[in-house]
């Protein structure tokens, strides 16, 4: 889809998630075939992230995403499918993670403020 166009999987329900998103911001690097990009996260979860990338990327790409943690030293790396874009940034289904990474996650979200 060209020129921005606001895109989501018409299989998956808008309200199909699994898993519950919270408001945190972390910087990410996003790796995909063409290169890579460097952005935050609006929004995140065991299942996925909403990234503000800078620019699209479109429905259905493969992607490699990098980002840190407390209390965990290790980067996160998962990959994942472009499932939505809306034009200022783009959301990702997680393929899946490791049981290390889940659990600095959940720590993540259990920090007051989220």
């Amino acid at each position: 889809m060209g020129g921005g166009a606001y895109h989501r999987d018409p299989l998956s329900p808008t309200n199909a998630r699994k898993a519950e998103r919270h408001d945190i911001s972390l910087p990410i690097e996003v790796s995909m075939e063409g290169g890579t990009l460097s952005g935050k996260t609006r929004n995140l979860s065991l299942g996925g992230a909403f990234i503000d990338g800078g620019r699209p990327v479109a429905f259905g790409t493969r992607v490699v995403l990098r980002f840190r943690v407390s209390p965990q030293s290790e980067l996160i790396e998962v990959g994942g499918t472009v499932r939505w874009n809306d034009g200022a940034g783009f959301g990702v289904q997680f393929d899946g993670l490791h049981a290390r990474d889940v659990y600095a996650l959940n720590k993540l979200f259990e920090k007051p403020g989220d």
